[in-house]
């Protein structure tokens, strides 16, 4: 007796263990592939039941093409078992990519033990199942940023290389092999010292130094390297420090631009001044430099003069006010507010603006402004700052485009759901204008909760298809004024699945689909079909559940003459544990201050 207390002790406290388990803990006959035990925090990580996946074998739950699969891996480590002598555990680890109840994958690390059990001597198997999506898609994140590091890293249009924290060379990209003379595989094992100008070297190796002291994570610096052929390039070397995830210092990571050109031939800078003026002229872009304090263009591109349409003679007489004259009126506020922001920015910031400005043919166009400090005064304040605008008209005109689009594309999904909603009911004269009845309370009630605009919506979408399963339903059956046999009542509870796979490929914007085949669910969990309780019910198929309950009350029906609102009231009162109580609180407010209206022709949308 007393061992049998202590095994119904011990047993219990593995139930309570493994139930409160964010993990599956689960054990399976190898032989029968039929799971004899499946804790419940099964259906929150694959949406079946503990009961739901005891009822089928483990190979009538993998796609066909793995079944042989997955009975020929049970048999194989059950042998593995049989031959290590079966008297120690045998442990495995696989990673599985499951297919939750609703379709949508996930990813699981399955850690399995394989044992002799001590009652019937037969080989079963121990498993605990974890969720690791996340865990691979950091994976699958991290992998991609390291193959786009390295692809940047080796395309990159200047040169780049990881150097040790001992000053050799780990990597160099083409650009840098190339500036310097070396292959790859030349670079790889020379110091930094040796590449470096003699006079140069021990200055970066001071520099590092203090990097690795933590006096700075990066420094700047203009420097000479000597070439396998023995000349010299000047380049920008830019070195950071990278650090693991524990703050140590891993190496260097150089990037070094070849500026000999520059730094040898006055003539090119020239010939580079005269290169950025042309471009300056010869962009599609708007360029200017504009003066915040006197209000005027201190600077403009030829495009801004060729784009406004105005001569220089017109812009000349303008003066001062030629930015005043061709702003629009309801643009200017939002414009003076964009530069007293650039007079408070700093060096470096880029602030953006829209606004319209008049052509000199009277069109006007929207456009693009990113600005940035250009000139200081004296006390640091920004007096300058320097433009580049795009002219964005046809991207504005898209957005109302898109805007008038959504919008007919709402009503026209709303059209639909009103459009099924009447076919149902042309089955069933009994219930004419039911749904959009159960759809203007249910709209009501959700109003005077408080829900978001887009769950009201969503309320109203669904009531008015949410009887749609009844299409499959003998209209003898649906339309019988006597009492239902209990056949003909499980065909009824039927239609609450039959709706949903109905409606389960339409993409409403929402989830119709699910809230019709919960709306007759019950907060204890005595609905149908699916048995939900509680938050397992979504909040807007509680408010339809008694949007239904006191709309079919209050008709008429074949069997049965209409009961009334009050009725209806007294009912779910009676029944509280069935219903969300702040639904019926919401009802039961809009009846008694006379807002509990929901006839025949009750207005939607």
């Amino acid at each position: 007796m007393e061992v049998a207390e202590a095994l119904q002790s011990s047993e219990a406290r593995y139930r309570i263990l493994t139930e409160g388990m964010k993990d599956v803990v689960w054990t399976l006959d190898p032989v029968t592939l039929l799971f004899q035990y499946v804790s419940p925090s099964a259906e929150a990580l694959l949406g079946y039941t503990p009961d739901e996946i005891r009822a089928k074998s483990l190979d009538d739950s993998v796609p066909p093409k793995d079944k042989d699969g997955v009975r020929a891996l049970a048999a194989e480590r059950v042998a593995a078992f049989e031959a290590s002598g079966g008297s120690e555990p045998l442990h495995f680890t696989d990673e599985v990519l499951q297919t939750r109840k609703d379709g949508t994958p996930v990813w699981t690390e399955v850690a399995t033990r394989f044992y002799r059990d001590a009652d019937s001597g037969c080989v079963m198997i121990a498993g605990l199942t974890r969720d690791v999506t996340k865990r691979k898609a950091a994976e699958s994140a991290r992998a991609e940023s390291d193959e786009l590091f390295h692809a940047a890293f080796d395309q990159a249009a200047v040169g780049m290389a990881q150097v040790d924290l001992e000053g050799r060379f780990l990597r160099a990209n083409k650009c840098l092999c190339k500036m310097l003379g070396y292959t790859p595989e030349g670079m790889l094992g020379l110091t930094f010292a040796e590449i470096s100008h003699p006079d140069e070297a021990g200055r970066d190796v001071e520099r590092s130094r203090n990097m690795l002291a933590g006096e700075s994570d990066t420094y700047r610096v203009e420097k000479r390297y000597i070439r396998k052929d023995s000349s010299t390039v000047w380049a920008n070397l830019t070195v950071a420090l990278a650090r693991g995830e524990g703050g140590e210092p891993k190496c260097f990571v150089d990037v070094i631009e070849d500026i000999t050109g520059s730094r040898t031939s006055e003539q090119a800078l020239q010939e580079s001044e005269r290169l950025v003026q042309s471009i300056l002229n010869t962009t599609p872009n708007l360029i200017y430099i504009y003066d915040i304090v006197e209000n005027r263009n201190v600077y403009a591109n030829r495009e801004v003069t060729a784009f406004l349409g105005y001569s220089p003679e017109q812009i000349e007489a303008f003066g001062s006010e030629l930015f005043a004259n061709i702003l629009h009126p309801d643009d200017g506020v939002h414009v003076a507010e964009h530069h007293a922001r650039l007079a408070a920015a700093s060096d470096g910031e880029v602030l953006s603006v829209d606004y319209r400005m008049q052509r000199a043919s009277g069109e006007w166009r929207w456009l693009h402004s990113r600005d940035v400090p250009f000139a200081h005064a004296p006390d640091g304040s920004v007096t300058q700052i320097l433009g580049f605008t795009v002219d964005v008209t046809p991207q504005h005109q898209a957005d109302v485009d898109l805007r008038e689009s959504n919008a007919r594309l709402e009503k026209m999904v709303h059209d639909v759901t009103e459009v099924i909603g009447k076919v149902v009911e042309a089955r069933d004269p009994y219930t004419l204008g039911h749904e959009r009845r159960v759809a203007a309370l249910g709209k009501a009630i959700a109003l005077e909760m408080g829900l978001p605009g887009s769950d009201i919506d969503t309320v109203e979408m669904a009531a008015l298809v949410h009887d749609v399963g009844k299409l499959t339903i003998p209209t003898e059956i649906l339309t019988k004024p006597g009492l239902l046999s209990e056949t003909e009542f499980a065909l009824i509870r039927e239609h609450s699945s039959h709706g949903y796979e109905i409606l389960k490929r339409i993409d409403f914007g929402c989830p119709v689909a699910d809230i019709v085949l919960q709306h007759h669910e019950r907060m204890d969990g005595s609905g149908y079909p699916l048995g939900l309780s509680g938050d397992g019910i979504s909040m807007a198929a509680r408010v339809l559940a008694v949007a239904d309950v006191v709309e079919a009350m209050s008709s008429h029906r074949p069997y049965r003459p209409a009961l009334g609102i009050e009725a209806a009231l007294r009912e779910l009162r009676r029944n509280q544990q069935k219903f969300d109580p702040t639904v019926v609180a919401a009802c039961v407010r809009l009846h008694e201050s006379g807002r509990l209206d929901f006839g025949p022709e009750a207005e939607l949308g």
